[in-house]
């Protein structure tokens, strides 16, 4: 009896120190596949490797980051055409802005924590473009301008902000706040090109 429990003891010993190092390898290689879909633009395909690699790590907060982005460039979302009846072009809608949505919850719940853990990381403010845009994309304006407006403080060289408040702002009627950014805009971006 004592042989088959020390047998029993000595297999989960086993089975237990190699997952930790299985696991590793896996992450890893989801990692990877994941980085290597980013630069080819292939953020659809990433996502369900990006899921997988959640599923094994679901702390990670970068990767949490990373999964928002590929759900905010996902390329195959449906598009409504004027063809379609109303019901189909409404569903399509409806599954775009949820999508977005999900994104823009996503990089709200990880990016203050990701910020708390790393606050003079130079990606943050990409980090809150990218939310930005989620929720600008989503329906919430005046939240995207605000989260646009922190993510030029975050990092200056994002000037593509100003110019995406001016858009909203136009959009929504209020053409003088809309000049307004633009003209941020504008000098930013002439500021920068004299740094250059």
């Amino acid at each position: 009896m004592a042989k088959i429990s020390f047998f029993i003891f000595s297999f989960f010993l086993i089975a237990f120190s190699i997952l930790p190092s299985e696991k590793g390898r896996l992450t890893k290689e989801l990692r990877a596949k994941t980085y290597e879909l980013f630069k080819e633009g292939k953020y659809s395909e990433s996502i369900p490797y990006l899921e997988r690699y959640l599923e094994i790590q679901p702390a990670e907060i970068y990767m949490r980051l990373v999964y928002a982005q590929a759900l905010l460039m996902k390329e195959d979302l449906p598009i409504p055409s004027r063809e379609e009846d109303n019901y189909t072009r409404s569903e399509k809608w409806k599954a775009i802005k949820a999508n977005y949505g999900h994104s823009a919850k996503l990089f709200e719940e990880n990016i203050r924590v990701f910020e708390s853990v790393r606050p003079r990381d130079p990606s943050l403010g990409k980090w809150y473009f990218h939310w930005a845009t989620a929720e600008w994309f989503s329906g919430n304006k005046e939240k995207a301008i605000k989260l646009f407006g922190k993510s030029v403080k975050k990092d200056f060289t994002i000037t593509d902000a100003y110019y995406n408040i001016g858009a909203i702002y136009d959009s929504m009627g209020q053409s003088v706040d809309a000049q307004n950014s633009w003209r941020r805009y504008y000098q930013a971006e002439k500021e920068l090109n004299v740094e250059d």
